[in-house]
């Protein structure tokens, strides 16, 4: 295993426990955070972060539905959700014709992780604790 792949785990847990504290992220909506953040470790995700340094997922909605067995109605909203919540970002949006969104994962600061303005993609150099 290599430091960046094992980096991504270290992000995904601590994004994880990120996504838990905040209270207004309940049942479904960490649900959903907890499928997309298995995406973290997939070889692609980890490939794209071997060569920008940023953490990003890249699953489509229908196969996410799947994985965390509910309807894609449901994984839309709690990504919503997510993104106003500030934990996630849309880096690009999909298309009809097979192109997945593509999410950043943010980490918000310790010192304040109500303020969106501290937010940034996951990135080795300022993902400090």
């Amino acid at each position: 295993m290599t430091r960046r792949t094992k980096d991504l785990y270290e992000y995904r847990g601590r994004w994880r426990d990120q996504v838990f504290a905040d209270p207004s992220i309940k049942g479904t909506a960490f649900k959903v955070a907890y499928a997309l953040s298995i995406y973290m470790t997939m070889n692609e995700t980890a490939q794209r972060y071997v060569e920008t340094g940023r953490v990003q997922v890249f699953p489509n909605q229908a196969s996410l539905a799947h994985d965390a067995q509910l309807s894609v109605d449901t994984i839309r909203i709690n990504i919503n959700r997510l993104v106003r919540r500030g934990h996630l970002k849309r880096v690009r949006h999909g298309n009809q014709i097979g192109g997945a969104t593509v999410y950043g994962l943010l980490f918000k600061r310790q010192q304040d992780s109500s303020d969106h303005a501290n937010q940034h993609p996951l990135k080795t150099r300022d993902a400090s604790p």
